[in-house]
C-alpha cells in the first residue's frame, strides 16, 4: 500500500505539470498566430522579428529595398505585446535601424542625411519604453556608443 502511494503521488504531480505546460503553450498559440497575421497583413511575407530577452514583446520590421532612386530605404516596424495580444507601438522611419537595448526599451537610430560639422557626433533617433509608451530622444554622442 505504501509503495503504491509513493509511486502514485509523483505520477500525479507529473501529469499535472504536463497538463499545465500544454495549456500554457496552447494559450500562447492564438497570440502567435495573430502576430503572424498582423505582420503578413502589414508587410507581406518579407518581415523580420526580434523578441526581447523575456519573450514578452516582439519587434516586427520590414526594411524597404535599397535602390539607386532610394539609397536610404524606409524602415517600417511595430512592437507586439505577446501577453496582451496587441500592437503597443508602431512607426515608419526613413533610413533607420531598430533594436532592443534591454527587456523593455527599443532604440531607433536614424541614419542622418547631410550632417553639419558641429553636429557630426550626435546620434539622431529615439528610445521607447514599450511597457509605458514613453518616448525620449537619444542623447549623447556616437563615439560613446560604439
Amino acid at each position: 500500500m505504501r509503495l503504491e502511494r509513493k509511486v502514485t503521488i509523483p505520477f500525479l504531480l507529473f501529469l499535472l505539470l504536463l497538463c499545465g505546460c500544454t495549456a500554457a503553450q496552447n494559450k500562447c498559440a492564438p497570440r502567435s498566430a495573430r502576430l503572424r497575421s498582423i505582420a503578413a497583413e502589414k508587410y507581406g511575407a518579407a518581415y523580420q522579428t526580434s523578441t526581447n530577452s523575456d519573450r514578452h514583446f516582439v519587434i516586427v520590421r520590414k526594411q524597404e529595398k535599397e535602390s539607386a532612386r532610394n539609397p536610404n530605404p524606409a524602415l517600417h516596424f511595430f512592437v507586439y505585446d505577446m501577453k496582451k495580444g496587441v500592437v503597443v507601438f508602431e512607426d515608419n522611419v526613413g533610413a533607420a535601424r531598430v533594436r532592443w537595448i534591454n527587456s523593455r526599451q527599443i532604440e531607433v537610430a536614424v541614419t542622418p542625411g547631410t550632417v553639419s560639422r558641429d553636429r557630426a557626433d550626435e546620434i539622431p533617433g529615439y528610445r521607447v519604453d514599450v511597457e509605458t509608451g514613453l518616448k525620449s530622444l537619444i542623447l549623447g554622442d556616437r563615439r560613446s556608443r560604439e
